[in-house]
């Protein structure tokens, strides 16, 4: 049996209210998060193409590997009606993928994805839905 999440790009804003700490640094939620809300779920903020983005997004993905999640699928990442294909954090999920020591499919949502993107998505992603 496999094991997937399902969830939506960026930070939450209540960390980002909170202010909690990015984990294995000295920067905190309103340090990494970016005002690129989804336009149809305003829960999260973007999270910034920055070291301490990618070390967000690393210690969201070694949580999710330590629970065992073998599918992780993406939302609000792929084409944005406001802001295009989220690129900077397709490839930091990527990378948080690629270090957390367990094989990850990653999914990208929603669709379609433009095909002028499409190499960059090949690379970076497993499947897009």
């Amino acid at each position: 049996m496999r094991f997937g999440l399902h969830i939506m790009r960026g930070i939450p804003r209540q960390a980002v209210a909170a202010n909690v700490p990015i984990l294995g640094t000295k920067l905190h939620a309103r340090d990494v998060a970016v005002n690129n809300i989804c336009p149809w779920n305003a829960d999260m903020y973007g999270v910034a193409d920055t070291p301490g983005g990618q070390a967000y997004y690393d210690s969201l993905v070694r949580q999710y590997a330590e629970w065992g999640v073998d599918f992780l699928k993406v939302d609000d990442i792929c084409h944005s009606t406001l802001y295009g294909i989220h690129a900077a954090e397709i490839a930091a999920l990527r990378r948080a993928i690629d270090v957390c020591g367990r094989p990850i499919v990653l999914s990208l949502s929603p669709g379609p994805a433009s095909l002028e993107h499409g190499a960059f998505l090949q690379a970076h992603a497993t499947c897009g839905a």
